[in-house]
């Protein structure tokens, strides 16, 4: 892919800009708090760096034509990235599966799995429609020190 992991598209800028906020959050917090702390903070750092950020949500879930509940749906960056926060529980092939699930109920093509809960920040860059996702790029930052 040209210009990196990431690509020069303005998603893949939309990626970049992310993992340096969250990059800051790890620096500034440390691993070992709970999600929404980290979800928080990093909502906050993407604000302040003048992303358009729009809090989790929900979606509706039909099945044949009705209603069958609610899909959480992650952090949504500048309109176009949906940034899944893990930090405690579920491995990172389950929380991939949650991500890619709120990918095709928005129709979001591509997602970013930010994990606090290691001594750097890992991540997996998750791209709709590839099976078993070929199209995922993993990575994890070095602390140095």
């Amino acid at each position: 892919m040209q210009g990196g992991v990431h690509g020069r598209s303005a998603a893949g800028e939309c990626v970049t800009r992310v993992l340096a906020a969250a990059r800051e959050v790890h620096r500034v917090l440390g691993p070992g708090l709970l999600e929404p702390v980290y979800r928080n903070a990093l909502q906050g750092e993407l604000a302040g760096r003048g992303c358009r950020v729009q809090a989790q949500g929900w979606v509706r879930v039909t099945y044949k034509g009705a209603e069958i509940g609610f899909h959480p749906v992650p952090i949504l960056v500048d309109g176009e990235l949906l940034v899944l926060v893990a930090a405690e529980g579920a491995p990172t092939v389950e929380r991939r599966e949650r991500l890619r699930a709120a990918m095709d109920a928005t129709g979001r093509g591509r997602g970013l799995l930010v994990r606090f809960d290691r001594p750097s920040v890992a991540y997996t860059v998750v791209l709709r429609g590839a099976q078993p996702h070929p199209s995922d790029v993993e990575g994890r930052d070095e602390r140095a020190g």
